[in-house]
């Protein structure tokens, strides 16, 4: 299951932080790419935790959009960022 996430995390990572705040609160992110397609976006992977974010291309990039992948998010994982747990 893959969903868009709108709330801020416990760190208070959301949408609006930028990508300082971002690597601060959650560490280097295992992949980084750019995504040329609309709109252009950076794109934060942290495959362990489930969470891929996209960024734009302002200085420094603000995350515009936040995907959880359950499949990938363990219960440290969940209590880690503040989420609740979340039912199969």
């Amino acid at each position: 299951m893959n969903s868009v996430y709108a709330e801020k995390f416990a760190n208070g990572i959301g949408i609006g932080s930028d990508s300082i705040a971002l690597v601060t609160a959650f560490g280097a992110p295992d992949t980084t790419y750019f995504d040329p397609t609309f709109p252009p976006a950076w794109v934060y992977g942290y495959r362990t935790e489930g969470l891929t974010f996209w960024l734009n291309q302002a200085a420094p990039p603000i995350v515009f959009e936040i995907h959880l992948t359950a499949a990938n998010l363990s219960q440290p994982s969940l209590r880690r960022f503040g989420l609740p747990a979340m039912s199969k």
